[in-house]
């Protein structure tokens, strides 16, 4: 039998919110898309609205596929990028979320350290997105290494650096 140390405690908690997002989301809701799809035209229509602060140019795309609206930024009458599934951060926010429920600390603490990670990782993605629409404009060659590592990187990093921040200042082991 595993040992009630604070490690396994945290690796069980995890596990079963993670199992509990898996058959949630994938099994139940993946293909319904009411929560993958409102956040994607979301982080598309932000990330040109900041764009646009800038460049009058930027604008936004709407148009029917299928059954679906493809939301795009586009600059003139080029269409630049759009955001699926795996680039709308419902992931990361799942990642960032499920590690602080699941590690020991307060819950007045996790009420409002938990939605304050969430716009930060939403804020970093409309960035992300948004940088990813300017350099598809200006220097498309430069999107692939982009879009798979540079961003990558920095919006884990700050989630890590998050991460640190609770365990360190709010967790149970961090405020002894």
């Amino acid at each position: 039998m595993m040992s009630r140390t604070p490690i396994n405690r945290f690796l069980l908690r995890a596990a079963i919110i993670f199992s509990f997002w898996f058959l949630f989301y994938y099994v139940w809701q993946a293909d319904k898309l009411i929560i993958s799809k409102p956040l994607s035209e979301l982080v598309v229509n932000q990330s040109t609205v900041l764009l646009s602060v800038f460049d009058s140019n930027y604008h936004l795309s709407v148009e029917q596929r299928g059954k679906y609206l493809m939301h795009t930024v586009c600059y003139n009458t080029k269409c630049l990028v759009g955001v699926g599934r795996a680039c709308n951060a419902l992931e990361l926010f799942v990642l960032f979320a499920g590690f602080i429920i699941a590690f020991p600390g307060s819950i007045k603490h996790k009420l409002w350290f938990i939605p304050s990670g969430l716009v930060l990782i939403h804020f970093l993605n409309v960035i992300r997105v948004a940088a990813l629409a300017m350099i598809q404009f200006k220097a498309p060659q430069y999107l692939d290494f982009n879009h798979r590592y540079t961003f990558t990187f920095i919006v884990y990093a700050v989630i890590f650096l998050f991460w640190v921040l609770w365990v360190k200042k709010f967790s149970k082991f961090g405020l002894k």
